[in-house]
């Protein structure tokens, strides 16, 4: 599946994360990604894009999947070319 898109990985449902479940489940896991047409201002990709990453810890209380984001592993390639505004934000961050 990686070589089809390189957004998925192998990962694990833990066990009791649903009534019943007694055991960790394999899965396929995939990068979540926002998608912006590219007309969009640079700056207004830039600033939602820092929005998202200052308030990761308030979006990991209903998204555990943030939790511990970094700029690296939020602007891994998978394959979907960059909005500009979002290299230039990897960029400064040092995730290029």
């Amino acid at each position: 599946m990686r070589e089809f898109n390189s957004g998925y990985r192998r990962g694990y449902i833990p066990k009791g994360t649903y009534p019943g479940q007694e055991q960790d489940v394999p899965t396929v896991e995939y990068a979540t990604h926002f998608v912006a047409r590219c007309e969009l201002d640079e700056q207004t990709v830039y600033d939602m894009l820092d929005s998202i990453y200052n308030g990761r810890d308030d979006l990991a209380a209903i998204a555990r999947a943030i939790q511990g984001a970094t700029p690296a592993s939020m602007g891994k390639d998978i394959g979907v070319p960059m909005h500009p505004g979002a290299a230039r934000w990897y960029k400064e961050k040092g995730a290029d």
